[in-house]
């Protein structure tokens, strides 16, 4: 055989520390761990430079295998004789080489391996080692004396090209997939076509050979179409379990005919007054429990009274627009009318050495703030503007009250104290 040429290639083995790192669009180098080995500087034999694993494989042959096995062969000395298996091999580009190898070119390839697990390597000198990516670029440069200067140019340039991968939506994910051989599950075949060389008694089916199956296929007359099914072989059902149909009863019937759906005119609605509707449960959730407590079983037919009578009272306008103003005007005296309601607590003094805790409404309106008791719906405190002054509190937790009328100081404690302050600010 004549002499076959040979390339020259490094080789990049990196590892991500775990498998977030993986997920995340901001590239970090102390997320990585990358393969490199020490070797002694000429003539300084104590003084040492760290270098990329390289190799020369032959120029026409598969260099993906060639690049796994030669790193699964130089990775055994530190993992127990096991060696690192790659997922795949990835060019990234060519470089011009320095030294005595000036005018050449050779390529780097990335190799990505499983995330980093807890065990550790074993030592062994002369044998390559993991260093985290980030501690060995805060070193790197093209004239530092700790790479050689083709290792320098490499590693920035990995460095640059694992940045932009980054931003790449899922080139990462991909990069560090289980290589396809890993990926498959099962894998079905044919022992009739099997060739005979190749296949061994424990594939086979039970009570055959693949030189009998496949006389037994011979001796059938040859087909046209050859259709493979996929279940054979895969212990999966041949068909769908159903554990339950349902079945629309109107499916195929079309369109349904809407005309036979009558609306009477507003006219024609009739007005029923349900009493029951103000039931206790929903007083509570509207009405403050003060009121509550002081309603009278008379008030419900009292209510219903005075309604019939001013709608059948003359004198009264009954326009819908002007009862709604009637009805506005008595809202607009209320001092929470129109407030943005917040969440918040606030500690009161129960005892000398007790403290109270109140969960309260915060509400902020064009008239001021004002606190009302979450429970109760009581009113626990209105301050107008110009009477109080406010103040954000560390970390946006809490806001710090202090009422100029009655210089009392009072905190709120809520998660919403940015949105509070902010709102007083625009409202003031």
């Amino acid at each position: 055989m004549g002499n076959q040429e040979l390339e020259e290639v490094f080789v990049a083995v990196i590892r991500p520390k775990n498998t977030a790192s993986l997920n995340s669009k901001e590239y970090r180098a102390k997320a990585y761990e990358i393969l490199l080995i020490e070797v002694p500087l000429e003539g300084k034999e104590k003084k040492r430079k760290k270098v990329l694993l390289g190799t020369k494989i032959q120029a026409d042959s598969d260099r993906a295998k060639s690049i796994l096995e030669y790193v699964d062969e130089t990775t055994k000395p530190i993992s127990n004789n096991q060696g690192i298996i790659g997922k795949r091999v990835v060019h990234m580009r060519k470089f011009q080489l320095d030294g005595d190898s000036k005018g050449k070119e050779a390529s780097l390839f990335i190799v990505p391996i499983n995330v980093k697990d807890n065990s550790k390597s074993v030592y062994h000198p002369g044998s390559p080692s993991f260093y985290c990516l980030q501690d060995i670029m805060r070193v790197c440069s093209e004239t530092s004396a700790h790479f050689s200067s083709t290792t320098s140019k490499m590693l920035l340039a990995l460095d640059k090209w694992l940045a932009e991968q980054h931003t790449v939506p899922h080139a990462i994910p991909a990069l560090f997939r289980p290589a396809p051989v890993d990926r498959v599950k099962t894998n079905v075949s044919n022992p009739a076509y099997a060739v005979e060389s190749k296949q061994t008694d424990g594939l086979l089916h039970m009570g055959y050979t693949a030189l009998e199956i496949k006389s037994k296929m011979m001796s059938l007359e040859k087909a046209d179409l050859c259709i493979e099914n996929p279940l054979y072989g895969s212990d999966l059902q041949y068909t769908n379990r159903v554990d339950k149909v349902i079945i629309n009863p109107y499916f195929g019937l079309g369109a349904p005919d809407y005309s036979k759906i009558q609306i009477p005119k507003r006219d024609k609605w009739h007005k029923k007054h349900k009493q029951g509707f103000l039931n206790e449960e929903n007083l509570k959730s509207i009405v403050p429990i003060s009121k509550v407590k002081s309603k009278a079983h008379h008030w419900t037919n009292r209510i219903l009274h005075e309604y019939k009578s001013l709608s059948t009272s003359e004198g009264v306008s009954k326009e819908m627009h002007h009862l709604q103003r009637l009805f506005l005007q008595n809202c607009w005296d209320i001092p929470t009318y129109g407030a943005a309601f917040f969440t918040g607590q606030v500690f009161t003094k129960a005892s000398s050495s007790t403290h109270k805790v109140i969960r309260v409404y915060v509400g902020v309106n064009t008239k001021g703030l004002h606190l009302m008791n979450m429970e109760t719906k009581v009113l626990h405190l209105s301050l107008e503007y110009g009477t109080f002054m406010w103040q954000l509190g560390q970390a946006d937790q809490y806001v710090q009250i202090h009422s100029l009328e009655n210089k009392k100081n009072f905190i709120v404690h809520t998660k919403q104290a940015g949105l509070i302050v902010k709102l007083l600010m625009k409202l003031s």
